[in-house]
């Protein structure tokens, strides 16, 4: 089942416009990318490295993001 008729667009302000899944992608990076940090500081991992993993994380993040808009809008 497929829901068509929601406006893709969250708001625009000027030439920049968010959309619900931009949001959602940022949402989920920053609440996952906490978690990290916090639980691996608290399991005893140098901070460096997971600062290191957070921005390895971040890249593929970005890529995973482009892929996955290139794949579903595949002409």
């Amino acid at each position: 089942m497929l829901i068509e008729d929601i406006n893709p667009i969250l708001f625009q302000v000027g030439p920049l416009t968010v959309r619900w899944y931009g949001l959602m992608f940022a949402v989920s990076a920053a609440v996952g990318l906490y978690y990290l940090h916090k639980h691996g500081l608290k399991k005893g991992y140098a901070e460096d490295s997971l600062l290191v993993l957070v921005l390895i994380a971040i890249l593929g993040l970005i890529i995973g993001a482009r892929g996955v808009y290139v794949l579903t809008n595949w002409p």
